[in-house]
Parts: C-alpha cells; sequence; structure tokens
C-alpha cells in the first residue's frame, strides 16, 4: 500500500509539472497555438527535472519523516485505518508552487484515498466474518492472504492474527487443578451488547444477568474437559452469550469456591457501581438467575448431588435406596427448602456441606436457582420413558404395562415419517426411538410436544397415554407466553399427577428427574416460561466453544484467542427479510399486479413457504383461523409483504383431556378452502407443525419456540 501510494503522490507530480510547463510556454508563444498532449508533455520530463520535482516535493510539502526507498518497504505489516502513505502530508500544503502558479491535487487524493481505505475495511471486515461463520482454519486463512496478495491486494496482512486482531493480552494461572483465565465481566460483556441490533442502552438502564456454569468434554476420546463462566442479558432484551471466565482441566475444579471467586469479587463490585457499556455509559446490575444442571448446580452452590438421600434442593424430601442401585422420590408433599436455610449452621448430616462463596453476592441460593428444564425434562425424563417403552418389549415381567413388538415398530416409522414433516425452525430432526439414548434436547423436545401427542394415540395403552398427555400437556402451557398465565396451576396439578402416578406405569423409578417436575412450576411462577431459565443458548454457545480447541495442548489459550476474533463479526439483523423463488405462477392480489411472487421467505426467524413447495414451513395460526400459505408476494420498492392463504373449514381438538387440545394450540384439521385471502405478515402469523394424521385430515400444532 506504502508503494502504491508513494507511486501515486510521484506520477501526480511529474503531471503538474508538465501541465504548468505547457502553460507556461502557451503564455509566452514558444508553442504553436494547437492542441496540446499532456501525456506527451509528462512523458518528456526528464530525469533532471524529476530530481526537480523530488526538491519541490520536499521543499513545499510538509512530511513527517523520510520517503523510504521501495527496497525499505515491510509490505507485510499491518496497515490500519488511515495509516497511508500520504497520511502525513498536511491538506494546506498538498499543491504545487513554481512561479506563482498553483495546481490543487487536493480533491482527487483525498476521495481516491477514502476509496481505496473504503475497499481494504470492506474486505477486511469480509474476511472476518466469512471467517468466524464457517469456522476456517488458521492455515487456510493464511493461504487465502497470500493467494489475495499476489493478486491485486498487497494491503492485506499476511498474518491472520494481524486481520483477526487476536488478543495476545491475556494471562493464565494454575487454579483448581487446571489453566485457568479470568476474561472479566466489565470486557466481555460490552462486548456481547455491541452484537445487539436496535436497541439503546443508556446510564438508566437496569441489565438483568443470567450465568450458566457446566462442564463439557473437549474430545471424545480424552478426559480433557472445559468449564466456562457464561453469561447474557434476560431483560430488558436478550443478548448473546459471553464468556466470564475458564478453566481446563483434565478433571472438573478441585474446588470451586476457588473456581469462583474472582468471578465473585468482580460482581460484588459491579453491583455496587454498575458495569461500564461504553464511553460514559455505566449501568445498574442485578442477578437474575442461574441456570445449571443438577450436578453443576449441586457443585457451586455447595450441596448434597442426587444420588443422596437428601438430594432434593427444592424440598425436604427423603431419598429411599432401592435394589437396584438408584436413588427414588417418591413423595411430592415434603416441605419446600427456602434461601433462608442456608443461613442456619451446617450440620454432619444436612443437605449443605459447605458455604458457598455465591453467598456473598447475596443471591437466593434456592429461589434463583430454577430447574432446567432441558436437563430435567429433556435430556432426563423424556429418554428415560422412551428407554422404558423398550424395556417394555424387553423385560415384560418387571414393566407394569407390557409394550407388545408390533407397537414398538409401528412407534418407530411413525416418529420417522412424521420428523420429516417438521419446520426449518427445528435445527435436528427427531430420530428413532431406538436411538432415544443418543437424542439431543431439540429432539426430545419435538417428540414431548409435537410428535407425542400425535403418534402415540394409536400406539400405546390408553391409560398410558393419558399419563403421558399431563406431562406433555403441562409442560405445553409452561412453554406458551400465552398459556402461562391462564393453566399455570392446571399444569402444577398436571405434573404433580404425573409424578404420583409414574410409579404405577413405569415401576419404581421415581428418580430426581421424574421428581423435579413437581417443583418446575414454582419456578415458572417467579420467571415466566421455561424458556426464560432455560440451558439451549448456553448449551449451543457451549458447543461452539469446544469448536474452537484444535489440539489438546494449551486449550485454555485457544479458545480466549478464537472469542477475541469473533468480536470482530458482523451479526445479522433479527428483523432481516430474504425473498427466494421468484415465480409467475401463482394466485395474486386483485388490482395490485405490479407485486412479485416468491416461493419462501425468511422474516426474522420465521420461515414461510407455498403449499407447492412443500408442507413444512406453509401451515399458520392467523386471526384463530388455520390456513395454508398459496403464495407470498412483496413489493419490490419496500419492506411490506402480503401472504395468500386458504383457510381450514373444519377445526376439531385431538384430545379432550386434560384440556381441551384447541384452547392450547393443537387442531385436527381437514376440508381447505378453495377461497383465497390475502393480509400483510405480521405478529398475528404463529408458524404451525403441519402432521398428516389420515388420508383427509392432519394435525397442526402451534409452534413455542424461536429458534
Amino acid at each position: 500500500m506504502k508503494k502504491k501510494a508513494f507511486n501515486q503522490i510521484q506520477e501526480q507530480h511529474v503531471q503538474a509539472l508538465a501541465t504548468f510547463q505547457t502553460t507556461h510556454a502557451l503564455a509566452i508563444g514558444n508553442v504553436p497555438d494547437q492542441e496540446v498532449d499532456v501525456e506527451d508533455a509528462a512523458g518528456s520530463v526528464s530525469e533532471a527535472d524529476l530530481r526537480g520535482i523530488s526538491a519541490v516535493v520536499h521543499e513545499g510539502f510538509d512530511i513527517e519523516g523520510e520517503i523510504v526507498s521501495e527496497d525499505d518497504m515491510e509490505l507485510g505489516e499491518p496497515i490500519e485505518e488511515g495509516d497511508l502513505a500520504h497520511g502525513s502530508v498536511t491538506e494546506t500544503d498538498l499543491c504545487v508552487r513554481e512561479w506563482g502558479g498553483d495546481f490543487d491535487t487536493r480533491d482527487h487524493t483525498d476521495k481516491e484515498s477514502d476509496s481505496e481505505a473504503e475497499e481494504e475495511n470492506s474486505l477486511c471486515q469480509f474476511l472476518v466474518s466469512w471467517n468466524a461463520r464457517h469456522k476456517i482454519t488458521r492455515e487456510a486463512l493464511k493461504d487465502l492472504l497470500v493467494g489475495l496478495r499476489i493478486h491485486n491486494h498487497p494491503e492485506l496482512p499476511l498474518d491472520t492474527r494481524t486481520l483477526l486482531h487476536t488478543n495476545l493480552d491475556y494471562s493464565v494461572e494454575d487454579r483448581c487443578g487446571g489453566s485457568y483465565v479470568y476474561i472479566s465481566l466489565a470486557k466481555s460483556l460490552p462486548s456481547a451488547l455491541s452484537k445487539v441490533h436496535s436497541v439503546s442502552v443508556d446510564s438508566n438502564t437496569e441489565l438483568h444477568l443470567q450465568f450458566n456454569i457446566d462442564g463439557l468434554p473437549v474430545f471424545n476420546n480424552s478426559t480433557q474437559c472445559i468449564w466456562p463462566i457464561l453469561c447474557r442479558v434476560v431483560k430488558p432484551f436478550i443478548s448473546p452469550v459471553c464468556v466470564v471466565a475458564l478453566y481446563a482441566g483434565r478433571r472438573k475444579p478441585n474446588c470451586f469456591n476457588e473456581f469462583l471467586r474472582p468471578f465473585v469479587d468482580e460482581m460484588v463490585l459491579i453491583l455496587q457501581n454498575g458495569v461500564e457499556i461504553s464511553t460514559g455509559v455505566t449501568c445498574r446490575v442485578s442477578i437474575h438467575s442461574f441456570v445449571c444442571d443438577a450436578p453443576a448446580r449441586a457443585d457451586i452452590k455447595r450441596t448434597k448431588h442426587v444420588n443422596y438421600h437428601q438430594g432434593c434442593d427444592k424440598c425436604t424430601v427423603e431419598g429411599i435406596y432401592t435394589k437396584e442401585r438408584r436413588m427414588t422420590f417418591n413423595s411430592t408433599k415434603s416441605a419446600k427448602r427456602c434461601d433462608a436455610d442456608f443461613d442456619l449452621p451446617l450440620l454432619p448430616v444436612e443437605y449443605r456441606v459447605q458455604d458457598s462463596v455465591l453467598r456473598n453476592l447475596q443471591v437466593g441460593m434456592v429461589s434463583q436457582f430454577p430447574l432446567d428444564y432441558m436437563h430435567l425434562t429433556l435430556l432426563g425424563l423424556v429418554r428415560r420413558m422412551a428407554r422404558d417403552w423398550q424395556d417394555g418389549l424387553l423385560h415384560s415381567k418387571a414393566f407394569p404395562f407390557h409394550v407388545r413388538r408390533a407397537t414398538i415398530n409401528a412407534l418407530q416409522s411413525a416418529v420417522v415419517n412424521c420428523a420429516v414433516r417438521m419446520p426449518h425452525e427445528f435445527q435436528r430432526r427427531c430420530r428413532a426411538l431406538q436411538e432415544c439414548d443418543s437424542w439431543k434436547a431439540t429432539e426430545a423436545r419435538q417428540f414431548l410436544l409435537y410428535l407425542g401427542p400425535v403418534i402415540l394415540k394409536d400406539v400405546l395403552d390408553e391409560k398410558m397415554y393419558e399419563h403421558f398427555k399431563l406431562l406433555s400437556t403441562a409442560i405445553r402451557c409452561l412453554c406458551s407466553e400465552e398459556l402461562l398465565g391462564i393453566y399455570i396451576d392446571h399444569a402444577n396439578s398436571f405434573l404433580t399427577q404425573f409424578v404420583d402416578e409414574y410409579v404405577k406405569y413405569y415401576g419404581n423409578k421415581c428418580v430426581y428427574s421424574v421428581h423435579g417436575h413437581c417443583h418446575i412450576a414454582d419456578d415458572a411462577r417467579v420467571f415466566g416460561v421455561l424458556d426464560n431459565f432455560s440451558g439451549f443458548p448456553f448449551e449451543s454457545y457451549l458447543g461452539s466453544l469446544k469448536g474452537m480447541v484444535n489440539k489438546s495442548h494449551q486449550v485454555v489459550q485457544q479458545i480466549v484467542r478464537r472469542i477475541s476474533e469473533r468480536e470482530l463479526s458482523e451479526t445479522l439483523p433479527e428483523d432481516r427479510m430474504v425473498l427466494k423463488h421468484r415465480h409467475k405462477c401463482g394466485p395474486e392480489i386483485d388490482g395490485r399486479p405490479h407485486l412479485l411472487q416468491y416461493g419462501s421467505a425468511l422474516v426474522g426467524h420465521s420461515h414461510i413457504a407455498c403449499d407447492r413447495r412443500g408442507q413444512n414451513d406453509c401451515c399458520f395460526r392467523v386471526d384463530n383461523n388455520v390456513c395454508v400459505v398459496r403464495n407470498i408476494l412483496a413489493e419490490s420498492d419496500s419492506d411490506n409483504l402480503y401472504i395468500v392463504y386458504s383457510v381450514y373449514e373444519k377445526v376439531e381438538p385431538l384430545f379432550d383431556t386434560p384440556v381441551d387440545s384447541t384452547d392450547i394450540g393443537i387442531h385436527v384439521v381437514s376440508e381447505l378452502s378453495d377461497e383465497v385471502f390475502y393480509t400483510a405478515f405480521d405478529n398475528r402469523w404463529h408458524k404451525c407443525v403441519h402432521l398428516p394424521l389420515d388420508n383427509n385430515r392432519a394435525v397442526a400444532i402451534q409452534l413455542l419456540h424461536k429458534p
């Protein structure tokens, strides 16, 4: 870049001198009155004239430092914005003066330099975002930079660390039996908030922070694991997850109080003084909750784990150890624990084992540690029930209800056939029941809330199906903003009944993942819908942290550097609209032929598709009607989107106990009308899962979550 700028200035000076000499000759009459070729005049400037130009440059310009030779230039060093070779020339002196003549080159040079700088910055920003999106390796990115430098982009750096602004300013310490880096909340939170679009933060804003602490194995064939402290803002808006601290070792931290101490010390100051988000903007901070699975919750609270007799962290139920070496909790009427219990002295046989350093933050050690339904319900209970259905086939003597082989085979095929109908909002399709031990949480959620109520109706025993509906209906009510305030008491009673009857249908297996459901509605009363305090966003981020590790050496250092590189990447706005598959063969709106037709669209997080492009993304509920999208129309010069749709004329409930299914968003639909309607796409539209029931009917189930 320096070489290019140097040559530009020299060429401009040669052009200026040639123009001046030609003009001067015309003025004194030494040149005939004819058209003069300025380029020829510039080419005729002698080497002596060039030396004179150099003298003029040094005499007429105020240059800081020397103009180095081409051989002394380092083309591989990073170029920052504005760091150009001519950046030291003052704006008022950028002209050639001789014999009173004046030739001003300021406009041309400034405009060209600005455009080049913008082009360089846009290319660098694209490479940074592209690298973060596709997880490009350092070696591949370095090869790309070398190739681009050869092909007319010498301004790009040679080293990927220069391009990505890799953070090398961090300290690693030995703590709790492993390597530990404390990034600090004051540094990571402002970076996370910068990714939030269309949200203004000022000094009057109070940020409610949610924290997650959990372990994750780094490699499948190694004991190496990481334990990060994660944070996100949940009120007054939702922010991306950020890392506060990071531990890596061969096993989990050997002392969790020491692991948490730097975090607690900083949080005490932040709770008192606030956190600086940007220059002059300091926001107040409060702790919303700690979201962890049961083992991690016991570790950071310093209480007994769930396989102990006092393993429940919400009530004082006494566990019973069975002959099958299983700790069961059969009572749902035990006294509730409260925050004040942690102020009592420690006893030898008691729920607590040690005082937790988190008490210094003045948080509710019971009330602000809600049960995470992702681990408790989806990864715990749903997978256990699916496994027990197969155990009923293999071990029918110990299973109260024998499940026949034909039933299991029908269930396997039904899950696979219906899973292909799931909309794009689900990142995974639910696998067959025989793979239930490998289900991810999103697969278990598909089965519990969408597939199970449909396919289990004709597969399981009637009483067992009624028992399953208690769980499915209750969790559905607790996951919906619309239903929570209406059905929260019903959901609590449904879950209590489910836990009480679990032994009847599944044997003496009322372990903690079953018993905990009699408390989950109490947390929903405090924090709202279950997704407000679920581990889904944190587990997703943990997966990205795992992908940052390429080798077993210096795991903490690798992750910290990759995190710093991703801070520069751009995030897409949540309200973006993408239109795809333009066509001209769908129903239109009378009187508006100028509207363009599309087969599918992405509006924010919602996928929309016409029925002719498949049934996965075409079903919606709008104004108490279940409809199918027939066409998507948009104006070429605005963001207005119109939907042409048809309505199902017949809507029935799938079941009527424990509640009418149409009241909770589950409809059996048939007789699609031939008449088409149109309306603008807005927040009245709610996406539905569309599952075939028989030849003439289908089931439409309203989605409860956003991807």
